[in-house]
């Protein structure tokens, strides 16, 4: 124990004296450093001002940026609501001509002779030149019976 108190005791004493080195050490500078300390705090004031106006630049680079991002950004949403408008108007549409066809598909489905003749033009093709369709709603007479 005594040898532990011995020990912090020295370095107590230790640090003291390192304290005390540093506080004397402590002189007024010359002239000639004191001249050289505010040569040395100029250049440092200068550089920090050119800094300042060297962010100062930038900042309005990118206030310039800004706005043209925030109008590139107006012209992307007003791009898109006429794009949803779009969507939205053709959805409408296709409701429209799937419900036309589902209950065009039900109304063929009631008049099976129609559907016939229905399928005979488009194995035509809607687009080719007009034939007479033949008609199904009357049975076919031999050529003999007709007068």
């Amino acid at each position: 124990m005594r040898w532990w108190l011995r020990s912090a005791a020295r370095m107590g004493a230790a640090a003291v004296l390192a304290c005390a080195t540093v506080v004397s050490a402590q002189e007024t500078p010359s002239p000639d450093e004191l001249q050289k300390m505010y040569d040395d705090a100029l250049v440092q004031l200068k550089a920090a001002q050119d800094r300042k106006n060297e962010l100062g630049i930038e900042n309005e680079q990118l206030k310039g940026k800004i706005a043209e991002l925030e109008q590139k950004l107006t012209e992307a949403q007003t791009t898109n609501e006429s794009l949803q408008a779009e969507v939205n108007s053709a959805a409408d549409r296709t409701y429209f001509l799937r419900s036309y066809y589902a209950a065009w598909q039900r109304f063929l489905e009631r008049y099976p002779q129609l559907k016939t003749q229905w399928d005979v033009f488009l194995e035509r093709g809607p687009l080719t030149a007009p034939h007479d369709l033949p008609d199904f709603t009357e049975p076919e007479r031999p050529l003999s019976a007709k007068g």
